[in-house]
């Protein structure tokens, strides 16, 4: 029975990244024969292709793992999740957790939070662009009803939480200058782009906390109550203007009737 053109493009491509594979119907040479060699040749192409893409989304983990072991990897990889769409920026959001599982790695369990770190830069990177009006926003709300105002948190703005110093790891294997030289101890780092560059902050759990629950919905009453509960100390003042001020938090999504009285004039 013949096949169609999309049974044939499909066994195309599961050979070409399959570790043991068979040349696909088809793929001949000039003598009419069935010719391995090229399609060796396209298979090579491809994965290191892929590879090289995996490289650039994740130049941190090749750093810390050489680019010989990065190379290697990055077969495993490309074999374990091949893409599922064209656009290599966006190819490896599942590495993170592939480096967890993977057995060789088991002696160095950070380096999947350090990837997960580089996937959330690289997103927000390519992330949407939007205008921060939060503090401006906030300037038209009665004090008595700002407890009840709810953000929108900027589509850039994410949080990776570690076990491990996470951030000062990322910064020294991309080169990034800046502050940073623990040996251990958790990091949690806002990552977002308000502008045209990606920012990251390490920032302290409480603050991390605050803004989760900002960014999940919560009532600005309501998340600082939950912080505090959480965190002694917890300085509610301090935590909304850092937010506010590295854009993490892009404008007012919702407000008491007396908001909207006032931005809009009526």
């Amino acid at each position: 029975m013949q096949r169609s053109a999309e049974q044939v493009l499909r066994d195309f491509s599961a050979n070409l990244t399959a570790q043991k594979f068979e040349v696909p119907a088809g793929v001949m040479g000039r003598n009419g024969a069935v010719s391995t060699r090229r399609f060796e040749v396209y298979r090579n192409n491809v994965l290191s292709s892929l590879c090289d893409a995996l490289a650039a989304n994740f130049p941190a983990i090749q750093q810390l793992l050489g680019a010989a072991y990065f190379r290697a990897l990055g077969v495993e990889y490309v074999r374990h999740a091949p893409p599922t769409q064209p656009v290599l920026s966006e190819y490896g959001s599942d590495f993170p957790a592939f480096l967890r599982a993977f057995p060789p790695l088991q002696a160095y369990p950070y380096l999947g939070d350090v990837a997960a770190l580089e996937w959330a830069w690289l997103r927000a990177y390519h992330g949407a662009d939007q205008v921060c009006t939060a503090l401006e926003d906030l300037r038209v709300v009665e004090p008595e009803v700002i407890p009840l105002v709810r953000f929108q948190a900027h589509p850039t703005a994410q949080i990776i939480s570690s076990g491990y110093p996470v951030h000062d790891i990322f910064r020294k294997n991309r080169n990034i200058e800046g502050e940073g030289s623990r040996e251990s101890g958790p990091q949690h780092v806002l990552v977002v782009r308000p502008q045209l560059h990606v920012t990251t902050h390490d920032i302290p759990q409480d603050k991390a906390f605050f803004f989760n629950c900002l960014a999940s919905g919560a009532a600005l009453g309501e998340a600082a109550e939950a912080s505090l509960s959480q965190f002694k100390g917890f300085d509610l003042e301090q935590a909304l203007a850092f937010l506010l001020q590295v854009g993490a938090l892009a404008r007012v999504a919702s407000c008491p009737i007396e908001f909207n009285q006032r931005a809009t004039g009526r």
